[in-house]
């Protein structure tokens, strides 16, 4: 099979041509690194990317950093090309040695994500690579991804951790025969949440009182997100990890909208209807992952139940730590000329968000929208 090595927690590493039938991603990934080689990565400095944005109208500041670099990127060749966020990364990302993971290659992700290893000795880095692809003509449609996906996924995991939410590291991206592959650090130590057997919890809620616990972490950090102006999109349980001391982060931001801090507040309600409809959207696609049966996507916690007591379970662990934090993170941002008023339009904000997930949840529009049947109900 060839040589392979070891990393020191124990996966292991082969050479890319000793895999036998590799999955296309992997194959690809492995074409696009050959090509490009020794070449040195290209640095998007990003506060520079974003210092241009924040003048750009009153678009999310993600969409205007995704404007920016594909300008960017329309002027000369993406081909051959890695690019990176900073000097830092630009000195030691090097291409000219790659390993693959032979005991995680696009065994769980949705999105074929896999792992490997690229540099040498010392400078050997341990990477996680997502690829995003245009679906093939006559073929597989169930991926609507195009390359360039890649660039926004890039941009709002930097804003991300330059908010100080604590997901995987951006190391660069690249697109090559149109295909784009996100590369960022591996982590270890994390768990996502989806692979817990959520099926029977409720059930059981002494036994699982600690699963039940992290479901309620979700909610507070959702608010957290929100309240400095970040909608993931797509909050379902395999986009959240939990970390071996118990905290909850959100992964997968091809879909986020971020905005401006200096533009962008819930303390100001002037695109309330906007602002609105980002949360329940984030609201109605966690509450989804939750009430789909794993065989529809979903980790069935609240499959089969009635729809009263999906929202009595919504509400209780979800909704309720939720409005909770929002209240607490208002209060300890409040200004002394912050009156009343502000306060009592925050709790008519935060009555409205109730009142739609609330009607969202007890109308079946879960199943509606998904053209499912909600059968085999019990109480």
């Amino acid at each position: 099979m060839g040589k392979e090595e070891f990393d020191p927690i124990g996966s292991i590493y082969v050479k890319p041509n000793s895999l036998i039938d590799p999955p296309s991603e992997v194959a690809g990934f492995h074409a696009a690194v050959d090509r490009i080689g020794r070449t040195k990565p290209e640095v998007l400095n990003m506060d520079a990317i974003i210092a241009n944005a924040s003048e750009r109208g009153e678009k999310s500041l993600t969409a205007s950093c995704v404007e920016v670099i594909k300008e960017r990127l329309a002027t000369t060749s993406t081909a051959n090309k890695l690019y990176v966020g900073s000097e830092e990364v630009q000195s030691s990302l090097r291409l000219n040695t790659l390993l693959i993971s032979r005991t995680s290659i696009a065994e769980t992700s949705a999105h074929q994500v896999f792992f490997g290893a690229i540099g040498k000795g010392n400078q050997t880095r341990r990477i996680a690579v997502k690829p995003f692809r245009k679906p093939v003509k006559g073929g597989d449609t169930s991926s609507t991804d195009e390359p360039i996906k890649v660039v926004k996924e890039w941009v709002n995991t930097t804003l991300a951790r330059k908010r100080g939410l604590d997901t995987f590291k951006p190391l660069g991206f690249m697109i090559v025969d149109k295909v784009g592959f996100l590369l960022t650090d591996r982590e270890d130590g994390i768990e996502p949440m989806d692979n817990a057997n959520w099926e029977s919890c409720l059930d059981f809620p002494e036994q699982n009182g600690p699963m039940i616990e992290d479901i309620m972490k979700i909610g507070a950090a959702l608010a957290r997100l929100h309240h400095m102006g970040v909608y993931h999109h797509d909050p379902q349980l395999k986009n959240c990890v939990i970390t071996q001391s118990g905290s909850i982060h959100l992964i997968d931001w091809e879909g986020a909208e971020i905005f401006d801090p200096n533009k962008h507040s819930l303390s100001n309600y002037a695109d309330e209807d906007k602002i609105r409809d980002l949360i329940v959207h984030d609201l109605e696609s966690l509450f989804g992952s939750l009430a789909h049966s794993r065989s529809n996507y979903g980790v069935g916690l609240m499959d089969r139940l009635t729809f009263e007591a999906q929202w009595s379970y919504f509400d209780n662990l979800v909704l309720t730590p939720y409005i909770e934090e929002r209240l607490a993170l208002h209060t300890e941002a409040r200004q002394p000329n912050i009156d009343k008023q502000n306060n009592d339009e925050l709790l008519l904000h935060l009555a409205l968000i109730e009142e739609m997930i609330k009607e969202f949840i007890l109308a079946g529009e879960l199943y509606k929208s998904s053209s499912m049947r909600h059968t085999e109900m019990v109480h």
